[in-house]
């Protein structure tokens, strides 16, 4: 049978809470009437939500996943404005409010396990759509018409602002300007190494690279001054050497299991030297049924006698001789799957091979050992070979083909200074040699060309005011103001 209930209104003694008092006043007024359940617990409700937000609800602010849930600024300017700095709300769009959600999220415990779970997947879904749409975004504006110059700084600009769009455009011009003079080097290294080993005018590395990489310089700003079409023109055949010198080098690692190349590199105990400077692998030889000292006694003995002062590592070990290139069935892989990692102008060693170790000179350069050029650790390594497939396959190949200390010298000074990659492809070494020279070398031209380029597009923007000065006739003195930056960075090497 039904119930009803009856309130009745009770005042209070203290005569706080003063809504309370009218609502119950009112009550009486209307002849105590019978209330429902429902209009007692939303009176309720409503008066624990009048409390705001500082009531110390605990629960509210667990289940909240930002840290400042209850800044009632943020509240009001969200989903109106969207501005960079604080003073800009009220005209600017509020990127600096969207960004401040994104990343305050609180690293207290969010109390039950399905409760994390399901933010979990809510994030992840959300990190999906915002992905999805930034690539459509960027798919729409690169697709809809011509790009105009400056390629990616025009899309971020015209996406997120002139700020995001000044900040990113300036730091590719300069990383654009700088790559350009790293390509310069590459260009002159490979040149004065392998093409015309005989073209360098000074002992010192680094005054060749000043001289020939000025001249290559000068060389490559003319082209570009003359115009980009030309670049353009270059740019095919330079990419069409460097596909058919990847694909060399496939042919090459797959034809060293049918016949491997016959190249040695030469070890005393476990030590590469650099067999450029001698012909025979051996401390003697003999020369029409004589027993001579060969070359490399002459460089580790004071005289060509056998009562002659060597080097102690010279003395106490023997001399071997190892295949460079064992192949892909050789089983090297395993040797070459753990990293030896070391400092630079360190010794590269062969650790399996058995040596007697005496006091350590990796530091006399007048020996011939093969050393490190550079510090090697696994970021730099991941850094160098991570960013495209090719180059993560030819890891794979490599550590399956050549054998470890050959492959850790850079410049092939243990393979008479042959490029440790050319000794691998198939036909010829020249096809590694000239499409490295003509990669280093398009890189260098296209650098020249898009710096300049990009620094047009934000001179005309007016993100920097001293650079708004005659834009339409930019075009070539900016190009000669990359020319000089790079020119800088060269002359600190």
């Amino acid at each position: 049978m039904p119930i009803n209930f009856t309130v009745v209104p009770v005042e209070d003694a203290e005569g706080s809470g003063g809504g309370n008092s009218s609502s119950s006043v009112a009550a009486v007024g209307e002849g105590n009437r019978p209330v429902s359940l429902g209009k007692i617990f939303r009176v309720e409700e409503d008066d624990d939500n009048s409390q705001g937000p500082h009531s110390g609800d605990d629960g509210q602010r667990e289940s909240s996943p930002f840290i400042n849930t209850d800044d009632d600024r943020e509240h009001y300017y969200e989903g109106k404005n969207m501005a960079l700095f604080e003073e800009e709300m009220d005209s600017n769009p509020m990127v600096s409010s969207l960004l401040n959600k994104l990343a305050n999220y609180t690293n207290l415990t969010q109390g039950v396990r399905e409760h994390e779970e399901a933010e979990y997947e809510d994030g992840v879904r959300r990190v999906a759509v915002m992905t999805l749409l930034t690539a459509i975004s960027m798919s729409a504006i690169a697709t809809n018409g011509v790009v105009p110059a400056g390629g990616s700084y025009y899309m971020i600009s015209r996406s997120l602002g002139p700020e995001f769009g000044g900040a990113v455009g300036l730091c590719f011009y300069l990383g654009t300007t700088f790559a350009g003079s790293m390509y310069i080097l590459g260009t002159i290294e490979i040149l004065l190494i392998y093409i015309a080993p005989k073209a360098p005018m000074f002992e010192n590395m680094s005054n060749n690279m000043r001289v020939y990489g000025t001249c290559c310089l000068l060389l490559m700003a003319l082209v570009v001054f003359v115009g980009v079409k030309y670049v353009n023109k270059l740019s095919l055949v330079f990419l069409a050497w460097v596909v058919l010198s990847i694909l060399a080098t496939y042919a090459g690692a797959i034809k060293t299991i049918i016949e491997p190349p016959e190249i040695n590199a030469c070890l005393l105990g476990n030590r590469s030297l650099k067999n450029y400077m001698f012909k025979t692998c051996a401390k003697t030889a003999v020369v029409k049924n004589v027993t001579a000292f060969t070359e490399l006694w002459s460089i580790f003995c004071e005289s060509d006698y056998a009562n002659a002062t060597c080097d102690e590592y010279f003395t106490l070990n023997n001399l071997t001789e190892i295949q460079a290139i064992p192949g892909l069935l050789s089983g090297v892989i395993n040797d070459n799957l753990w990293g030896e990692y070391g400092p630079a102008n360190t010794n590269i060693e062969k650790k399996s091979q058995p040596s007697v170790q005496v006091q350590d000179s990796s530091g006399d350069t007048s020996m011939p050992y093969v050393s490190n050029d550079i510090a090697t650790y696994f970021t730099l390594l991941v850094g160098i070979y991570f960013p495209s497939v090719t180059d993560i396959s030819f890891v794979v190949l490599f550590g399956a083909c050549i054998e470890g200390v050959v492959l850790r010298d850079k410049f092939g000074y243990s393979v008479n200074k042959t490029p440790v990659i050319g000794i691998l492809a198939w036909p010829s070494p020249w096809v590694i040699v000239i499409g490295a020279f003509f990669s280093c070398c398009g890189a260098g031209l296209q650098s020249l060309t898009g710096a300049p380029r990009l620094l047009q597009a934000i001179a005309r923007d007016g993100i920097i005011p001293f650079l708004q000065v005659s834009v339409g006739k930019m075009n070539a003195y900016v190009t000669l103001l990359c020319a000089f930056k790079v020119k800088c960075r060269q002359t600190t090497k």
